[in-house]
């Protein structure tokens, strides 16, 4: 697996994942996108509160 690491495949994907996060205007981690929202860090009241939430606005917006 270690041997992977310095691949082309392995390195086209970090690109891939890279561009993406700049064009979402992502600067570190941990980011989390869930639903509508953009969670830069992990919330206080926890993540599972946060899906909790997108859930029950998915379900009022039908």
């Amino acid at each position: 697996m270690i041997n992977r690491m310095n691949t082309e495949d392995v390195s086209a994907v970090l690109r891939k994942n890279h561009q993406l996060a700049e064009s979402m205007a992502i600067m570190g981690t941990p980011t989390f996108i869930i639903g509508p929202e953009m969670l830069r860090g992990v919330p206080a009241s926890g993540l599972a509160n946060a899906v909790e939430a997108a859930r029950k606005s998915q379900a009022e917006q039908g």
